[in-house]
């Protein structure tokens, strides 16, 4: 699978949904506002380049000399006729060879730093919010979210005083190799949530089985025909039993993978948003099937 790049917006828009609205006919639990997963999950280019920040450095290296014809070092050759606008014409600051394309390159580094300043703000926002984190796992990310803001906010402080291209690659390499905050750190939250919320889910149909149990048997009793409640509840229990088994251990995996680890470990995170889109679906199932038995109980 190819890496995905910077997907940024449709990460917040993970959750949608209620399932079980017929519970409340069962006298069990009203409409169950669930938050159910939508797990897209962001991720960074890979390779050699600082996430897509190429760093051009022209023939005059580090550091860049502020005359033109000046040598920056004993092993770099003399800078090339200077920009200007006519023949002869003396290059303005900010012109001479190397300045220009040394500053380019800084503002895409510092542009990615704010993007991922606004990235891992986003995230910590979504651990804040999620209701069903449970408190080892929301400490976990809390932690990681702190660190990696602290990293990311002392670079972007510090890559506007680069004056060299070895500072500011080192600085870029840094930027993505130690954080990975698209590439790992943006999917483990989403994961996370998103298996945490899943499994709260579980928990709570798993608990309505008794209930509705009673429910088919009072039915019965009262000399209804109660075979398709019956049938519909059998597959309630299987769909539940195969959600449950699909997103267990998802967060233990997801949260055990380091920005080191990458790309070795991108595959960890797609197999696991696979798994929790499929126990979604038996979720939705569960759906259906308690539709039925309130349709055959009291339709």
């Amino acid at each position: 699978m190819k890496a995905r790049n910077l997907m940024a917006s449709s990460l917040e828009a993970r959750y949608a949904g209620r399932l079980l609205a017929g519970a409340g006919a069962l006298g069990l639990v009203g409409t169950i506002a669930l938050a159910l997963p939508g797990t897209a999950f962001a991720t960074s280019v890979s390779g050699s380049s600082a996430a897509g920040v190429a760093l051009s450095q022209p023939n005059c290296p580090t550091p860049v000399s502020s005359s033109p014809g000046a040598s920056a070092s004993p092993n770099c050759p003399p800078c090339p006729t200077p920009v200007s606008s006519s023949p002869g014409a003396s290059a303005s600051a900010g012109t001479v060879c190397g300045i220009s394309k040394f500053q380019e390159a800084k503002a895409k580094v510092e542009a990615a730093l704010a993007t991922r300043t606004s990235r891992l703000s986003s995230l910590s926002a979504d651990v804040s919010a999620s209701k069903t984190l449970t408190a080892q796992d929301r400490s976990v990310l809390a932690s990681r979210l702190s660190a990696e803001t602290a990293g990311i906010s002392a670079l972007a402080q510090k890559v506007p005083s680069d004056t060299t291209w070895k500072e500011l690659d080192a600085d870029a390499y840094s930027m993505v190799h130690d954080y990975r905050v698209f590439a790992v750190m943006s999917p483990q939250v989403d994961l996370t949530i998103g298996a945490d919320a899943e499994a709260a889910i579980e928990w709570t149909l798993v608990g309505m089985e008794p209930g509705i149990q009673k429910a088919i048997a009072d039915a019965a009793n009262h000399g209804r025909d109660v075979k398709g409640a019956e049938n519909a509840f059998i597959d309630y229990e299987i769909n539940v039993a195969d959600a449950e088994s699909l997103s267990a251990g998802v967060a233990h995996l997801v949260l055990a993978q380091t920005p080191q680890g990458y790309p070795g470990n991108h595959q960890v995170f797609v197999s696991s948003d696979r798994q929790l889109t499929a126990a979604r679906q038996h979720l939705g199932a569960c759906r259906s099937d308690l539709e039925t038995i309130v349709k055959d109980l009291f339709g």
